[in-house]
């Protein structure tokens, strides 16, 4: 269907609805002139780490870039955070957090679609701070309806993905943070 006409009949049935609750009075016609309520998902790899054990913390660059996602995020009215149960995503939203005051959750890091169930269930209309992992940030982003991410490479951690969900429509926007990484 041609964008240009479905905005016109949007218009013209929005406008049908005013003047039918003007006409008729109908206090439950405002229903039908809101538009759906947004829920915004920022999501991030784990800043860089010290090494490749398991469990590696960040190393002082990527503390530099927690610092640097806290400024991005900062005034985004983030309303929850995730990170999932390893050292280094606690650590790249802790600057954050910590600005903000809030105590992020942590879900398991191979459970994509259970910590975006969460997000849709319990933050829906706000906006929620995810970070995860190279090769599982893709599956989060689709878990919320934003397909054709792929997995990250290893030393890809300035990328910054914006969800932004309407009833079960999702948009998907990329962007960069803090220092260019390949």
């Amino acid at each position: 269907m041609d964008t240009n006409y479905s905005h016109a009949k949007n218009r013209v049935l929005q406008s049908v609805v005013i003047i039918l609750a003007l006409v008729t009075g109908c206090a439950g016609c405002s229903y039908f002139l809101r538009p759906p309520q947004a829920t915004t998902i920022y999501i991030v790899r784990h800043a860089e780490k010290v090494d490749e054990s398991i469990d590696s913390p960040l190393s002082t660059d990527g503390q530099e870039r927690a610092k640097e996602l806290a400024h991005v995020l900062g005034e985004a009215g983030i309303d929850a955070i995730f990170v999932s149960d390893f050292v280094r995503t606690q650590q790249t939203a802790a600057p954050l957090a910590e600005a903000l005051g809030l105590t992020p959750q942590k879900y398991h890091w191979k459970n994509s679609r259970g910590v975006a169930e969460a997000i849709l269930k319990d933050h829906a209309g706000h906006r929620v701070l995810v970070v995860g992992h190279s090769q599982k940030v893709d599956n989060i982003a689709s878990a919320l309806g934003a397909n054709g991410l792929s997995n990250l490479d290893n030393e890809n951690y300035d990328r910054l993905f914006v969800i932004h969900r309407f009833g079960d429509i999702a948009y998907l926007d990329r962007l960069r943070y803090g220092a260019k990484t390949q």
